[in-house]
């Protein structure tokens, strides 16, 4: 439970209003458009979306409830983190996590919602310092997608760049006499295309844990499918080394 000094709560309030942005947080420019077009994240106000594909997003500075953002179809990479000042004036602390995030292709017309464990007292807060994940949730098919952690975010959209702008460049080049060209790859049916950049792109979304599970499994898979060593059989004479006579 959070506790709060009178004064430090009307300093809580004055900066909320001067950081809060009204009516939902729309990344797309141009006017508002249907909902039917665009995907919708419900984002938990302790959660502070920082940026979408690298860009920085101004969303709402709130305690309780929860905010809207608005975004195109397509591939996004939404990074985030858990921010909420807990304990009293002169013990409190501000938790900020560790940033994560979740890149997934969202569809239009659909919501999504951000869902993670609510600290229940400050101690289980304070360890979002080092330890906080949460899901992304598809509300109409419930499918969830969990966040990771984000250690260097340039790199990441670099490799996810990398990864959906090349394969299509070859692809185009090496089909120069067909009618019309074919639409750009996507991260997720550049698999069919470059398997290897594919894998180089999973590396750099995992986590260490991940990394070294990989690296535990790519290991007994090395093995298990390695062929046998040649033995070559012993077919020479007695009496005889490579062909040759031994004088006795």
């Amino acid at each position: 439970m959070k506790y709060y000094a009178p004064l430090l709560l009307m300093l809580s309030a004055l900066a909320l209003m001067a950081c809060s942005t009204t009516g939902p947080v729309r990344f797309y420019p141009g006017p508002p458009q249907p909902k039917e077009k665009l995907a919708i994240i419900n984002v938990p106000g302790p959660i502070t979306v920082r940026s979408i594909d690298g860009k920085t997003v101004k969303v709402p500075s709130q305690e309780t409830g929860s905010y809207e953002v608005q975004l195109t179809p397509g591939q996004h990479l939404i990074a985030f983190r858990y921010e909420l000042y807990w304990g009293d004036n002169d013990s409190g602390k501000f938790v900020k996590s560790k940033e994560v995030g979740v890149d997934t292709v969202f569809e239009p017309g659909k919501t999504y919602e951000l869902r993670y464990k609510v600290p229940r007292n400050a101690s289980e807060a304070y360890n979002y310092f080092t330890d906080f994940t949460a899901t992304l949730v598809d509300l109409s098919s419930g499918q969830q997608y969990s966040s990771y952690e984000i250690h260097d975010l340039d790199s990441m959209l670099a490799a996810k760049q990398k990864t959906t702008s090349e394969p299509a460049q070859a692809h185009v080049a090496s089909t120069t006499t067909s009618a019309a060209a074919p639409a750009a790859l996507t991260a997720d049916t550049a698999v069919k295309e470059d398997p290897v950049k594919r894998l180089k792109f999973w590396w750099l979304m995992a986590n260490p844990q991940q990394r070294q599970q990989f690296s535990e499994w790519m290991k007994s898979a090395t093995e298990s499918f390695a062929p046998a060593p040649n033995k070559t059989p012993d077919t020479a004479p007695p009496g005889t080394i490579n062909g040759v006579k031994i004088k006795p």
